[in-house]
């Protein structure tokens, strides 16, 4: 499923999608800016196989939105979430059985915030390159290969749970 917004600072909702069982040399679910705003809620994407990009890929967008989502079970290189957002926000949601990342946040965000999310069984819980400004609370993290590939620094974590996770909370990119 691919989008491209022409609307700057437009807002496009995606609610209730279900995907399973997908082989694929791009993303699943694909959409494009520019500067717009995405909103993603109750979206469920199991088993994604075969690809070089992400589950859900968001692109030079202005703000992504995610709560109620269920993104388990894929081998895609960039993992179950990859945006290049100024502004990301996550809720409620749980990142599960993904061999390469559960978030990659490209080189673009300002601000990630993650509260009552569960990230597990992952290679890297959450991978960030931008200079962004993270808020992790009411998370939990479990057996995920490293919870955190970047500057620990910009990290604030806040009644988070980790359990049997191979690196702590804390890398260095």
């Amino acid at each position: 499923i691919s989008a491209t917004s022409g609307n700057i600072s437009s807002t496009d909702l995606w609610h209730d999608i279900y995907v399973q069982y997908v082989n694929t040399d791009n993303s699943v679910l694909y959409y494009h800016g520019p500067f717009s705003n995405l909103e993603l809620i109750n979206c469920k994407v199991y088993d994604a196989f075969g690809g070089w990009w992400s589950v859900i890929e968001a692109y030079y967008v202005n703000s992504v939105y995610i709560d109620s989502c269920h993104v388990a079970r894929s081998d895609l290189y960039y993992g179950a979430l990859m945006v290049d957002a100024l502004y990301v926000f996550v809720t409620h949601t749980v990142i599960e059985d993904h061999i390469w990342e559960g978030l990659y946040e490209t080189y673009a965000a300002l601000l990630l915030q993650i509260e009552h999310t569960t990230i597990r069984r992952t290679g890297f819980a959450l991978s960030t390159y931008g200079f962004t400004e993270i808020s992790v609370s009411h998370c939990v993290f479990e057996e995920n290969g490293l919870v955190m590939y970047v500057n620990k620094d910009l990290v604030t974590f806040d009644n988070c749970t980790f359990d049997g996770n191979g690196g702590g909370h804390e890398g260095g990119a």
